[in-house]
């Protein structure tokens, strides 16, 4: 009866939980500044101390571990994993690989701030 109401069940999907390779090295001053996908969800990379740090908008920061040339993973939860590697175009993106979700990328954008008018915007709001 389960069958007939519940339809036929859904194949499993597994997520890819690290990337299949390491790649070249990437020093931690290398990695810092904000990655964004398509839609500005962001991670910013931040070095506290002598750490590597994972800074996300409204959640805790995370401190991150090297685990290989190119790939790091969170220290209280070894199965977040990313890896920093080049795009096609020659950006630097991270891709962030965990079991409970299908895997995906963000770019580092590069922005030159060194013309702007700061204080144009400073005031209340």
């Amino acid at each position: 009866m389960a069958d007939v109401l519940l339809g036929p069940t859904l194949p499993k999907t597994t997520n890819p939980v690290q990337p299949r390779q390491v790649s070249a090295y990437k020093s931690i001053p290398g990695v810092l500044g904000i990655h964004l996908d398509s839609n500005d969800f962001g991670f910013q990379f931040v070095l506290q101390d002598i750490s590597l740090y994972l800074i996300r908008f409204d959640r805790n920061d995370l401190r991150l571990v090297r685990e290989s040339a190119n790939r790091f993973h969170q220290l209280n939860d070894p199965s977040l994993k990313l890896e920093f590697t080049g795009n096609p175009v020659g950006h630097l993106q991270v891709t962030a690989y965990h079991p409970t979700h299908p895997s995906y990328t963000l770019v580092r954008r590069n922005q030159d701030w060194s013309g702007f008018a700061f204080k144009r915007i400073k005031g209340t709001y």
